[in-house]
């Protein structure tokens, strides 16, 4: 029943593991076995009784019992009569290179479900359904749809995120996780025959991509929860505000990523009055997260405590240096007819009165932590009663296509055509702005209007 091999070059004996004379005169059926596809088979049948061409794939058998994925293409060979007399089939193992596709597919699928994951960090629940759903796509990828998978992570949040089928697992992937109440797995139900066809290596990227990505989202849903937990204190520091001012605050994460960078605002209440703090800690995530809790302690301890601006300024950089943090900061205080205004390296304000908007004319100083000693001079602008002080960070100008000077001179325009007799209006139309979102910075604002004189 069925053909039988006449004939094999050297190159299939060494694919097969074997002796010529062990095939010859044998039936293909010899490279068949438990995982090699029925579909494919009878579909092989159907185009050689038809007298076509046949090309395919699926999982052949060396005669050592070995697996490999087999690319066939089968042509028929026909005489002077057009009579089929034989059948010419070569033969490819595409096992290493399926195995790549697969595994480059899965590496795609955990990223795409981490940037889903990202998207919605203000619901951990959520975040983490996304991606162990992701993991497990990818799981069975690398698995080439054999068998059964479970994901499961464990973590702070609520109850644990599970996903996939429940089974007795014949092993388990422990992830790479390694604190007290953050953990992972992946949980495999494979036959012994399905087994033999996972590559290891490939598993044990899977690992630490599933790892990786766990701990990205599990440190952005701490960096959103400390973005929420943030807006809320300068939410409160606004309004406890000194009389003779009203504030609007504003902040807005990068749009995409959801880890928190050193932008930061603050209200002090000192000996001098009322200092009106805005900055920037270079990097994102927890680095930064860290260098800006340090420095804005540090500056409610100098600003409360009074003195001249200056030497207050030139004290922060002074910490900033020898603690390796490297900020720009822009601190206003309430002067005789105006603010008195001091730049460590950031943008200069808009002072918005009467319908007109200017940037205000500052010198500023280079930024803190930068060079251990320097002065930083101190500038004044005025600015009467009604007026408004807007005072923020690059994000909200920043863009790839276009200098800071442009977008400088939009939010100028914005603020110079909106009404400040609404200051929380004010404010979200200027968050509104259109802004360049594939930079990753987040965005902070602060607008102060001068209610009376004092």
């Amino acid at each position: 029943p069925g053909p039988t091999i006449v004939f094999v070059n050297d190159a299939y004996c060494s694919l097969m593991n074997t002796e010529r004379e062990d095939v010859v005169g044998k039936t293909p059926r010899i490279m068949q076995g438990p995982l090699t596809d029925r579909a494919v088979l009878d579909r092989l049948k159907a185009s050689l009784s038809a007298g076509e061409t046949f090309e395919g794939e699926t999982v052949n058998y060396r005669l050592d019992g070995r697996p490999f994925i087999n690319q066939w293409r089968i042509d028929p060979i026909r005489d002077e009569t057009e009579t089929i007399t034989h059948y010419a089939a070569a033969q490819q193992d595409v096992t290493a290179l399926r195995t790549f596709e697969a595994a480059s597919r899965a590496s795609r699928v955990i990223d795409q479900a981490s940037r889903a994951a990202l998207t919605v960090t203000d619901d951990p629940s959520a975040a983490l359904e996304y991606l162990a759903a992701g993991i497990l796509e990818a799981t069975r990828l690398v698995l080439f749809g054999y068998g059964s998978a479970h994901i499961r992570i464990w973590h702070p949040f609520g109850q644990d995120t599970v996903v996939g089928t429940g089974i007795e697992p014949v092993r388990e992937l422990e992830l790479a996780i390694d604190t007290a109440s953050v953990g992972g797995s992946i949980q495999i139900d494979l036959t012994d025959a399905e087994s033999a066809m996972v590559d290891e290596p490939t598993l044990e990227v899977l690992e630490v991509r599933a790892s990786s990505a766990i701990k990205m989202i599990l440190a952005a849903i701490v960096d959103r929860q400390m973005v929420a937990e943030f807006e809320r204190q300068l939410v409160a520091a606004a309004s406890e505000t000194a009389d003779g001012f009203r504030i609007a605050v504003r902040h807005e994460p990068s749009f995409d990523s959801m880890e928190i960078s050193g932008d930061w605002l603050d209200v002090v209440e000192g000996a001098e009055g009322t200092t009106f703090v805005i900055g920037d800690v270079a990097g994102h995530g927890v680095e930064a997260v860290v260098g800006m809790a340090r420095l804005r302690s540090a500056v409610e301890v100098v600003f409360a405590a009074g003195g001249p601006m200056r030497e207050g300024i030139v004290e922060l950089n002074r910490f900033c240096f020898n603690h390796s943090i490297f900020s720009t900061l822009l601190v206003t205080r309430p002067a005789e007819g105006g603010f008195e205004i001091v730049s460590a390296g950031h943008l200069p304000p808009v002072l918005v009165h009467d319908g007109s908007a200017l940037l205000v004319g500052i010198t500023p100083g280079p930024a803190l932590g930068s060079v251990p000693s320097v002065d930083y001079p101190v500038s004044h602008v005025e600015a009467p009663s009604g007026a408004v002080l807007a005072m923020f960070t690059d994000g909200l100008v920043e863009s790839r296509s276009a200098s800071i000077d442009v977008g400088l001179e939009e939010i100028r325009s914005m603020l110079e055509s909106g009404g400040v007799s609404d200051l929380e209006g004010l404010a979200d139309q200027v968050m509104g702005i259109e802004r360049d979102l594939s930079l990753p910075d987040d965005t902070s604002l602060m607008l102060v209007q001068v209610s009376r004189r004092r």
